[in-house]
């Protein structure tokens, strides 16, 4: 039997972060919770502000919308906090 890829056809899902399909990483909605959570109690310890105004903020559509020259915030760390 021949195989051939064809990429109109089929989808490797190679360059997803956990994958997808019947190889789909099983941990992937822990790992996804396990990192929220540990940037929310990073961010429990400062206060973030925007660097730039917000109007300065380009945004960039692709498979994602990100932004164009990232965002810059200035971190202060709260006087307040254990």
């Amino acid at each position: 039997m021949l195989y051939c890829y064809c990429p109109q056809i089929i989808s490797d899902l190679a360059f997803l972060t956990f994958g997808g399909g019947p190889r789909k990483c099983v941990g992937d909605q822990f790992a996804l919770m396990e990192s929220t959570i540990a940037l929310a109690m990073l961010l429990r310890k400062f206060d973030v502000e925007l660097k730039g105004s917000p109007e300065s903020v380009e945004l960039v559509t692709g498979a994602t919308i990100h932004t164009k020259n990232g965002l810059w915030c200035k971190l202060k760390k709260r006087s307040d906090v254990l």
